[in-house]
């Protein structure tokens, strides 16, 4: 039996198999595709993501506020 790097390994929307068959429970805002039972997610306030770096960069990239501290 060979063990798979888990640090290489999908997560989120990635990880369940039978998309045609789960329930969609939400919609990510990080990447607006959508959150199926069984996966990996988080709330943040009112909002819903993935468990996936991607995910929470480009929803901080969209709505954050970008500044040089001082």
């Amino acid at each position: 039996m060979q063990l798979e790097n888990g640090m290489v390994l999908g997560r989120g929307y990635y990880g369940v198999r039978e998309h045609n068959t789960a329930k969609v429970v939400a919609r990510c805002e990080g990447c607006y595709r959508p959150i199926f039972k069984g996966e990996e997610a988080f709330d943040f306030e009112d909002v819903t993501m993935h468990d996936d770096i991607e995910c929470i960069a480009s929803y901080m990239r969209r709505n954050g506020s970008r500044y040089i501290a001082e």
